[in-house]
């Protein structure tokens, strides 16, 4: 894994390239990502799939943004993908479904990973 670090006047400009390795049974290899904003003060962060078999023949890129609302008994999340696709190709709406099936299982293990052990953030 390699990080790459690039700040300009604080945390205005934020890129740091990080490789995932999947586990084997997955259906996807690897995917690696840059970071390319996060705003602690406003909750949000934005990163970029750059390159792996994630992102299948058809898709250039994709762009995440992550948002958390503070909400009276926890938060709100909120994540909006911008897919750059290569050609005309238009993303299929099953693809779509399942990415976002495939997020909130990322979200809920690190919520409950997080609930289990507060003395990691605390």
């Amino acid at each position: 894994m390699e990080f790459f670090l690039f700040f300009n006047g604080g945390c205005s400009l934020l890129c740091i390239p990080f490789h995932i390795t999947y586990k084997k049974g997955r259906p996807f290899k690897y995917a690696k990502n840059r970071i390319d904003e996060i705003d602690a003060g406003k909750f949000y962060s934005k990163y970029t799939t750059i390159e792996g078999d994630v992102l299948g023949n058809n898709k250039e890129c994709a762009v995440y943004e992550a948002k958390f609302e503070p909400t009276g008994d926890g938060c709100h999340y909120t994540m909006v993908v911008h897919y750059h696709t290569k050609g005309d190709y238009v993303v299929k709406e099953d693809d779509i479904a399942i990415g976002k099936q495939n997020i909130k299982k990322m979200f809920n293990a690190v919520e409950h990973y997080l609930t289990a052990n507060p003395d990691l953030y605390a």
